[in-house]
């Protein structure tokens, strides 16, 4: 009875060789799989910037929609309204104030052009200005020098800091 008993159960175990290759098996398949994972964190990466910059343009540009119209130009008529002005972004999107920039991921750049143009007029509309809001990711503040007639920084620029622009029109409504 005790060597019926021992037949039985090698019948139901496994060898060592059917053992090495499922593992052989398992390890061919799982092994593309950690391939993919560098890929995916950096399209993850990419996504997360991507939404941040664009909460960041959508606050900047909804600030300049609730600031009075003249207080906006600064009552240019000129191609720029102001000297566009530097403001600093955490990697929440957060806005960094004061003069400790230390924590910044986000540089943004607002250029206000007054008298914007529409299509088929000859002329800028002085009730039309042009808010572009750039937004780079520079999370070691490298200096980004703008292009001296746009007022804009540079898509392509010497530093390889990727810069995204936004822009809106905002209406003098009164």
């Amino acid at each position: 009875m005790n060597n019926k008993a021992l037949k039985k159960s090698k019948r139901f175990a496994f060898t060592l060789v059917e053992v090495t290759l499922a593992i052989g098996i398992v390890a061919v398949a799982i092994v593309p799989v950690f391939g993919l994972i560098p890929t995916a964190l950096n399209t993850f990466h990419k996504a997360i910037d991507a939404s941040v910059s664009t909460q960041i343009a959508q606050r900047l540009i909804n600030d300049a929609q609730q600031t009075d119209f003249l207080t906006l130009t600064g009552g240019a008529t000129g191609r720029f309204a102001r000297t566009p002005e530097l403001r600093y972004f955490d990697d929440q999107g957060n806005e960094l104030t004061g003069t400790d920039t230390t924590g910044a991921i986000y540089q943004t750049r607002v250029v206000v052009a007054p008298n914007t143009q529409t299509t088929g007029s000859g002329s800028g509309n002085q009730n039309l200005a042009t808010v572009m809001v750039q937004i780079a990711n520079n999370p070691r503040n490298a200096m980004l020098q703008p292009d001296g007639t746009t007022l804009l920084w540079p898509r392509a620029n010497t530093a390889g800091i990727p810069v995204v622009t936004y822009s809106a029109i905002v209406a003098n409504n009164q």
